[in-house]
């Protein structure tokens, strides 16, 4: 049986003995309390928070979020939101309408589109932006985390072999129209078509990364290296370092659609050998970059292709015969020289998939 009750504040929170061992707790107006419940022994410490608006939020959240239990804690002057969520649309949901509830102060949380690794930084993205409410944490659950996989193939086509292709890729992939110079298909067969040439000279793969990031998340991919950069200033010359190859921030939001919002920007950079400047003896080259940053939305293993980042580069090429072309004055009749332009396209294939975890039982 129970031996004692006691409470802190029976102005507050009071009970009923409804037997020898059932006791009967309740709120008398708003406010904290405790109740001290002492049996055999055992000292039961129950902490007791009065505040009807707290229930009736709780039961008017869970009537609309079906699948959603909420919980809500007020400690101090402080509140902690608790339980699970059917999806993270639903918990942001609801932690907006428990803060506006409650009159407490909202700050925007921006996520900038940046990359300690490769010092990559770009400007916020709006819907990875965030509010949160100042005395209000939201320890909401959700049933599983929402990850994203994305698979990007990096192509760089000789302009005449993708004039070839023509520009409807639907005719070569079977699939899709453009709009604009993005469209939907199957990146893995454009890869395909490019190692079956087997001649880099026409078509080649730069890079293949394959990035797995959590729903409001950012991931980031370098490949390449650094080279000198000489700069000047005021107290004088000093040499940086800046980065030259492959440099890739990918940002994925999984929608309550199961759509996926994709943000990709990608930078490919190498040094330009036809522009180099000379200065106090130092060779400081020119670097060429091409740069494309976009945003769509697809649905699970849909894929998009961004296309038409071109480039041209001019090279002279010598031809002579061998050792009579290199004779004074009679070597120019047997050596010639001439100009070849060179037209590349940068292509860009990204596919998102939905991964979910799975037991080991599922292996």
């Amino acid at each position: 049986p129970i031996d004692t009750v006691f409470t802190t504040d029976s102005n507050v929170v009071n009970y009923n003995m409804i037997s020898d061992n059932e006791v009967l707790i309740y709120g008398v107006e708003n406010g904290e309390g405790e109740v001290l419940i002492v049996q055999n022994d055992t000292t039961r410490n129950i902490k007791v928070t009065v505040d009807p608006l707290i229930g009736k939020l709780a039961k008017q959240i869970e009537d609309q979020f079906v699948g959603s239990t909420i919980g809500l804690k007020k400690v101090g002057d402080s509140y902690i939101l608790t339980g699970t969520a059917a999806d993270e649309e639903s918990r942001d949901a609801i932690y907006q309408i428990v803060g506006e509830a409650l009159g407490l102060e909202r700050i925007e949380v921006k996520t900038k589109f940046t990359s300690e690794t490769t010092g990559f930084e770009q400007d916020s993205i709006p819907y990875l932006s965030q509010y949160q409410y100042r005395k209000l944490q939201n320890k909401m659950a959700l049933p599983f985390a929402n990850q994203v996989n994305v698979k990007v193939s990096i192509v760089e086509l000789n302009r005449n072999y993708s004039d070839a292709l023509g520009i409807e890729w639907g005719q070569a992939m079977d699939v899709g129209s453009f709009v604009l110079n993005k469209l939907k298909f199957d990146a893995t067969q454009l890869t395909s078509v490019i190692n079956a040439l087997g001649n880099e000279s026409v078509a080649r793969v730069l890079a293949e990364p394959n990035l797995s990031v959590l729903s409001g998340e950012t991931a980031d991919f370098l490949v390449g290296g650094e080279i000198p950069v000489l700069t000047s200033s005021s107290n004088g010359s000093s040499v940086d370092y800046k980065e030259v190859g492959i440099k890739m921030l990918v940002a994925a939001k999984v929608e309550n659609s199961q759509k996926v919002r994709l943000t990709l920007s990608q930078e490919v950079s190498n040094v330009d050998s036809n522009n180099i400047t000379k200065t106090n003896e130092l060779l400081l080259p020119a670097i060429k970059s091409r740069k494309s940053r976009t945003t769509i939305e697809l649905a699970d293993g849909e894929s998009f292709v961004l296309a038409g980042l071109l480039s041209e580069s001019e090279k002279e090429v010598l031809k002579k015969i061998p050792y009579i072309g290199d004779i004074p004055v009679l070597g120019a009749f047997f050596r010639s020289t001439s100009s070849q332009r060179e037209r590349t396209e940068l292509v860009v294939v990204a596919t998102v998939n939905l991964v979910r975890p799975i037991s080991s039982s599922q292996v």
